[in-house]
């Protein structure tokens, strides 16, 4: 199983070999329980771990934001989106200075940089 969101389906075509059938998402209503089971375990993690995966995943989608036609400011939004409405983290993850710049993310808007 390969779950993607809405915005990474130009992924197929990197894995076109791969025996692969799209499938429409599920209603809401069928995934409460399921959603209920993720929230509580997000809910357990330590904090390191999502800020590690929040990092991640910006460096991850900087390296394709031609791929995804989004500017930096859209790539932050998402992942900001992704963070505090789907993880439901209470704040943004801080990212080192040093960090935002290897980027290039310097001077864009949304992200928490720390000086150390």
């Amino acid at each position: 199983i390969l779950l993607l969101c809405s915005y990474e389906k130009s992924f197929m075509n990197d894995v076109k070999d791969l025996p692969l059938k799209e499938r429409a998402g599920l209603p809401a209503h069928a995934t409460a329980d399921a959603n209920a089971l993720v929230q509580n375990a997000l809910a357990r993690l330590p904090e390191g771990t999502c800020a590690a995966a929040y990092q991640a995943w910006l460096g991850f989608y900087n390296s394709k934001l031609r791929k995804m036609g989004w500017s930096k400011e859209d790539l932050v939004r998402e992942a900001n989106e992704l963070v505090l409405k789907c993880w439901r983290v209470s704040q943004l993850p801080a990212l080192e200075k040093k960090t935002v710049g290897k980027m290039g993310l310097a001077g864009i808007s949304g992200l928490n940089v720390t000086s150390g």
